[in-house]
């Protein structure tokens, strides 16, 4: 076992702590969970090995997403959630899921705590590649480019390897940052750019109000 799925699996276990739910509830600050699971993901890798070799694929921006759906932490920028026309609620993914959406890819582990569906996941938003010891692509800050370094070296007949691999935890950049365009809710539904009130910040697109919390981590 790795030292992120015995981090992860431990986090899922129990879920996030009650001191560290009541500060997500009344301020921005990351939760320290959330802090020590950036340092394994920022300081791994994804090794995959194909026809053409192996490459690896190293994390250096995440950011984290955690939704109850039964509690009071909200998050409804998740993807993979219940939405209030659905009659069956959607089932958790297993531990380790890669979640494939318009955003990029998602490392889930979402699990059952404090009475509630928890939808907790990491999004790569931006990679190293490596390939023959030579860095062939930089701080990729286009999430959805991960398709192309994860997938591109299967085919249908031969497959595909791609498992994880721990490295060094790292030492993250201060301060921590808020997630690239992500907006602020009012319930369910976003605030947009023309409901923005004093001292408040809109998304890089400019379309919506900026959420505030401080959930994505660097390595660089």
């Amino acid at each position: 076992m790795t030292r992120l799925e015995n981090i992860l699996q431990e986090f899922t276990k129990n879920g996030l702590p009650e001191n560290e739910r009541q500060q997500v509830l009344s301020s921005n600050d990351a939760p320290e969970s959330f802090v020590k699971i950036a340092k394994e993901v920022l300081g791994g890798y994804f090794s995959v090995k194909g026809i053409d070799g192996e490459i690896k694929v190293i994390p250096t921006t995440v950011e984290f997403y955690y939704h109850e759906e039964q509690g009071e932490i909200k998050d409804y920028i998740v993807y993979h959630r219940n939405n209030k026309n659905e009659k069956v609620p959607k089932p958790l993914f297993k531990l380790g899921f890669l979640h494939n959406h318009v955003s990029g890819i998602d490392i889930t582990f979402e699990h059952h705590a404090h009475g509630s569906d928890c939808r907790s996941s990491v999004l790569i938003r931006a990679f190293d590649v490596i390939e023959d010891d030579k860095v062939v692509k930089k701080n990729e800050t286009r999430s959805t480019a991960l398709y192309e370094y994860l997938f591109s070296k299967c085919d249908i007949f031969s497959g595909i390897a791609l498992q994880w691999k721990d490295g060094e935890p790292v030492v993250l950049q201060t301060p921590y940052s808020v997630r690239k365009n992500v907006a602020m809710y009012n319930g369910e539904d976003k605030i947009h750019a023309n409901q923005k009130q004093e001292g408040q910040k809109l998304t890089e697109n400019k379309k919506h109000v900026q959420c505030t919390r401080l959930w994505q981590f660097s390595s660089k």
